[in-house]
């Protein structure tokens, strides 16, 4: 049942109810503060919040623009020895296709024509000046097919060796200080190598 308590006229509240009064303004207030200060705190931090998002992004953008730029230089450094390379590379390939169909057609040229063999004699002859202390080995079978060498050793006074062990289409000249390959895939070898090193020495290095 509520009360009610009456006051004559003129007559305000007592000496107690004005401290209750005074009591429960003050806790308002110290509400209100209390919500002011939070709110502020809240503003502060979303704002500190904000801040550090932003200088994130900025680094972030930033950290990005010194990748790509460092990327940009460092392929901007590559792409001149990339080319070189690829040049080498092309160049390297091109050489050893000539010297594929080089060597190819020397085979199919030494299986009809059998002067090569010949002609080789004669130039190892040369070089060796003319001596004839030497011997020639040649496969059993290649003595009929390559009569003219046989016979031209024979002029020279070079004695003829029928070695089974000789690769046939291929000939032997040995003297007394060196010894001389008479086939054109040697021949072709030792151009080949000369010709790969002088690449080499010009700075085309694989």
């Amino acid at each position: 049942m509520t009360q009610y308590r009456c006051f004559r006229i003129g007559e305000g509240p007592s000496a107690e109810g004005q401290t209750a009064l005074s009591l429960k303004q003050q806790y308002r207030n110290l509400i209100c503060q209390v919500n002011r200060d939070e709110a502020f705190r809240r503003s502060q931090l979303a704002n500190r919040v904000q801040r550090a998002r932003t200088r994130l992004q900025l680094q972030r953008a930033k950290a990005l623009s010194c990748l790509e730029q460092g990327i940009t230089e460092q392929l901007q450094l590559s792409i001149p020895k990339l080319q070189e390379q690829l040049i080498c590379q092309l160049e390297q390939q091109s050489l050893e296709l000539l010297l594929s169909v080089a060597r190819h057609f020397l085979k199919e040229l030494s299986s009809t024509d059998r002067r090569i063999l010949t002609r080789n004699f004669e130039r190892a002859m040369e070089t060796l000046r003319g001596s004839n202390q030497c011997l020639l080995h040649l496969h059993p079978e290649d003595f009929s097919s390559h009569m003219d060498l046989v016979q031209k050793a024979e002029q020279l006074g070079i004695s003829c060796i029928k070695n089974s062990e000789q690769q046939r289409g291929k000939a032997l000249l040995k003297g007394p200080r060196s010894t001389i390959h008479l086939d054109w895939e040697s021949e072709f070898d030792q151009v080949v190598t000369k010709l790969l090193a002088e690449y080499m020495i010009s700075g085309h290095q694989p």
